[in-house]
């Protein structure tokens, strides 16, 4: 169940930055332009944006939970969590200029 509306979700997409200000900006005009109006529910605005290939399910959840922040590691752009370990958390990601995947392991601050 999505703890966010529709309009808090698009600012947590905004304050995320996962999608650029513009691309996002375009998206929910052509949404608007053949609904009418933004989806009533979140979920529902997640789902086209997943469709239009803009967020991942994994990000999709995180936002529709409030979540907004811990999508950038550097230069590169989280794309899910692969798993957990005793002393580590594991997330695959893409660089942002050669677009590369990799996973990256994320220690606690203490280690």
């Amino acid at each position: 169940m999505a703890k966010v509306n529709t309009n808090k979700f698009v600012e947590l997409v905004k304050r995320s930055e996962l999608v650029e200000l513009g691309q996002l900006n375009a998206f929910l005009a052509d949404v608007k332009m053949e609904a009418g109006e933004l989806p009533e529910k979140a979920s529902s605005l997640a789902e086209f944006m997943i469709k239009a290939d803009l967020l991942n399910q994994w990000q999709s959840d995180n936002l529709l939970n409030g979540k907004y922040k811990g999508f950038r590691l550097g230069k590169y752009k989280l794309l899910g969590h692969l798993g957990t370990g005793g002393m580590s958390m594991v997330y695959l990601a893409q660089h942002q200029v050669m677009e590369r995947l990799v996973a990256i392991k994320v220690l606690p601050k203490k280690y």
